[in-house]
This record gives C-alpha cells, sequence and structure tokens, in this order.
C-alpha cells in the first residue's frame, strides 16, 4: 500500500503493545529524542500513537510522527520493532494497491504480502492472503513466443521450478496510439512490439524488493532472455509507470527498457498530462 509522505512511521502490530513497552523500545531506537505517548507533546517531544484499530491479523496500530528519509529506513526501523519486541508487523510498502504491504517478523524476515480485499474494504480489517500476488514483470516482443517454451527458459533465469511460473498473454493491435497520452505497446524504430507476457510466481514466501530493486532484476533477466532468443525484447516494471498528481487529478507517464542483450534504451510508451 503506498504512502506518498512519510510524515509518520505507520505500523501495525499482530497483538497490543503496552505504552511501556514501546517507550522502551522507542527511547532504545531513538536515544536522543522524548516521546508522548497518547498524549499531546509539548516543546521538542515526539508525538506518538497508539492504540487498537479492530480485529484481523493485526489489531494494533502504532503512528510515531518522526519522518523517515526513506522506505527503507521506514522499515529498518519497523523491522527492528518486531524483532525488538517478538511481535509481527506490517507496514506500508510503495505500491499503489492499497492490498500490498511489507510483513517484518521477529526473525528479521521482511515479507512482501497481500491484505484480503474484502476485509480492508469492508471494515478496514488488516488479514494476510498470502505472499504478494503482482507480476514480477513483463516483456514485450515483435513476434508472438510460444508460452511454454518461455516458461521453460525464464524458470531457471528466476530461479524458481517451472510449476511455479505462471504467463499470462496479451495481444496489442498493429497499430500507432491514437493519442500520445494513451497506452501503447513499445514501437522502436517503426518495430511494434504488440505481444506482450505478464510473468508471476506461485510463491511460498516472496522477499520484499524495492520497486526499484525489482525493476533492476527484471531488467537482468530480459537482457539474458534476449541473448537466449537471439532477439530483443522490451522489459516493463512498475517502477517506470509511476502515478503522479497533476492539476485536475493524476496520469501516468510509462516507460520500457529496450533490450537486445547488448544494449538498453528507454523507451517512451505513454507520455504524461500537463493537467486535465
Amino acid at each position: 500500500m503506498n504512502r506518498a509522505i512519510p510524515f509518520a512511521m505507520e505500523w501495525y502490530g499482530s497483538r497490543h503493545i503496552s505504552d511501556l513497552e514501546l517507550r522502551t523500545w522507542l527511547e532504545q531506537r531513538f536515544a536522543a529524542r522524548v516521546f508522548a505517548i497518547n498524549r499531546e507533546p509539548v516543546a521538542d517531544e515526539v508525538w506518538v500513537e497508539s492504540h487498537p484499530r479492530g480485529g484481523g491479523d493485526f489489531p494494533w496500530r502504532v503512528e510515531v510522527y518522526l519522518p523517515a528519509t526513506s522506505l527503507e529506513e521506514e522499515l529498518r526501523h519497523a523491522s527492528a520493532c518486531a524483532q525488538d519486541t517478538r511481535c509481527h508487523v506490517l507496514a506500508s510498502d510503495e505500491r499503489i494497491s492499497p492490498y500490498t504491504f511489507v510483513l517484518l517478523t521477529p526473525t528479521g524476515d521482511m515479507l512482501h504480502v497481500d491484505v484480503e480485499t474484502s476485509a480492508l474494504d469492508e471494515s478496514g480489517t488488516l488479514i494476510i492472503a498470502g505472499p504478494a500476488s503482482h507480476p514480477v514483470g513483463r516483456i514485450s516482443s515483435a513476434t508472438r513466443l510460444e508460452p511454454a517454451l518461455l516458461t521453460e527458459r525464464l524458470s531457471p533465469l528466476l530461479g524458481v521450478p517451472g510449476s511455479q511460473a505462471r504467463m499470462t498473454e496479451s495481444i496489442r493491435p498493429p497499430r500507432e496510439p491514437a493519442s500520445p497520452y494513451e497506452h501503447s505497446h513499445p514501437i522502436v524504430d517503426g518495430v511494434h512490439y504488440r505481444f506482450t507476457y505478464s510473468v508471476s510466481i506461485a510463491w511460498e514466501a516472496r522477499p520484499w524488493r524495492s520497486l526499484q530493486q525489482e525493476a533492476e532484476d527484471w531488467e537482468h533477466v530480459t537482457a539474458r532472455l534476449a541473448r537466449l532468443y537471439r532477439q530483443p525484447f522490451c522489459a516493463h516494471s512498475e517502477h517506470l509507470e509511476q502515478v503522479i498528481n497533476i492539476p485536475g487529478g493524476s496520469d501516468s507517464e510509462c516507460r520500457c527498457i529496450w533490450l537486445d542483450g547488448v544494449g538498453r534504451r528507454e523507451v517512451l510508451t505513454k507520455h504524461r498530462r500537463r493537467a486535465w
């Protein structure tokens, strides 16, 4: 779940966390700070809210009004809280979807998970549904690929058995987009890369990776795949398709990376509007 401005570090705990337990941990973690837990802060005190939030797997909510400099820093603090208090902690990730989170465990694991959509939508309850199911990436090709052969070649590159890889194919018409603000398949030097394959993995446990890390990993896999097929591909990732606010709403700029196994080129597939 995305939280664009880290004004406060916000976590969800798998059990009740007392004010004393929380204060002890905070003062050990942030020795130079003084904390006001569940009361109005004075002077240079840091405001902290800690309270129950209903049922589900994570019935406790903690907000520390001490901005983190990055998502990675916030997750390091959340992971330390999980390990020091022996409590599972759920923290926001950077994805647009409101149903994906990072699960921090008392043993130090950082896992990417989905929560049950109906429980969150209907009552705000957080219940783990399983490992995060979003694709590891997508590739576009100028020619149609045989999904079974693609799965066979991709599986060792991803480090998973072929039975765990999932492939979804989509085919776009061979035409230019009506507008530069419409989604389009990549067109490179007049060649239409209109056959797109979305690749997912049936994870037992999915390690958390930042959007940038996922994009870099997928580009590396796609470059190796291009060498195997001896043809270029375009690598797509969520990191290259970010939505931002613009006057009147929000819009995305979509890019991909063209790879032939030797070189790379960034390709713009959708322009972002300046305003609606």
